[in-house]
């Protein structure tokens, strides 16, 4: 899976928490050259789950939560596990492509809901980042198909 249930995910109007999107609902690619519209291709999610590792991201008085495999786009445009991150030498990727320090990161247990979203199909050259609570992550498929950070530009 990928976020905690709530997590704010960007579309063409707006934000939508990310269990409420559904296959066929658009929401906003993130691109070098700006934000495109993208259908969401695969939702799922469970709820209630007990004792949750989740990595806590904390950065502009703004919180996200995500499994440890998240992928994280940084400010050089490089792509990070949400559990390999670093607090003091990683920046995240802002919305407008600005650099985003991490104030705090914390692994915890949670009991709590997640859920995942996929945008584009593998066979597509790509279009897999989406914008969490301000700043640009992979989608599901970019966390479970190995690849190089290339293969999502």
């Amino acid at each position: 899976m990928s976020f905690a249930n709530g997590t704010l995910i960007t579309t063409p109007n707006g934000t939508t928490a990310i269990e409420q999107l559904k296959i066929g609902y658009t929401v906003s690619a993130w691109t070098p050259t700006g934000v495109i519209p993208k259908a969401v291709v695969h939702s799922l999610g469970e709820t209630d789950l007990p004792s949750l590792t989740l990595m806590q991201l904390s950065f502009n008085d703004v919180t996200l939560l995500v499994t440890l495999d998240q992928p994280v786009v940084l400010a050089d445009n490089s792509i990070k596990k949400a559990g390999q991150l670093n607090p003091v030498t990683d920046h995240l990727m802002g919305t407008n492509g600005q650099p985003v320090k991490l104030t705090s990161l914390n692994m915890g247990m949670y009991n709590l809901g997640i859920h995942s979203i996929i945008i584009d199909t593998p066979a597509k050259s790509g279009q897999h980042r989406i914008i969490a609570n301000g700043i640009v992550c992979g989608d599901y498929l970019m966390e479970i198909m190995p690849s190089t950070d290339k293969d999502y530009d």
